[in-house]
């Protein structure tokens, strides 16, 4: 299991990588080829609405992590302050496929 100021660390790079407020990202793990994130999705609202910004958003996310990991494949998680899964982005930098749950966030207007 890592330790705590690993997630901080990790965090903070993933929110200064993609340009979020230190609130966005609550916590992050990696577990072997799974990078886990909790984020506070109420700030992300209009974001991950937005099809194409919730797209570009889980690609830049998976180019991090595997450039991070140096892995080729890899998955990515983003869940609620709920725990519930709201998003997951798997493949490759070439070829991956995007799945969205239920979340306040990802509700049509």
């Amino acid at each position: 299991p890592e330790q705590p100021a690993q997630h901080e660390n990790l965090v903070q790079e993933y929110s200064e990588q993609m340009g979020f407020a230190k609130h966005q990202v609550l916590d992050a793990s990696i577990n072997t080829s799974v990078l886990k994130l909790s984020i506070n999705e109420c700030s992300f609202c209009g974001a991950l609405k937005d099809e194409k910004v919730r797209s570009d958003m889980a690609h830049k996310t998976l180019n991090w992590f595997l450039k991070k990991t140096g892995q080729g494949e890899g998955t990515v998680e983003w869940y609620n302050k709920s725990r519930q899964k709201i998003m997951v982005i798997t493949g490759s930098n070439a070829q991956s496929e995007i799945t969205t749950g239920p979340s306040c966030a990802i509700q049509n207007k």
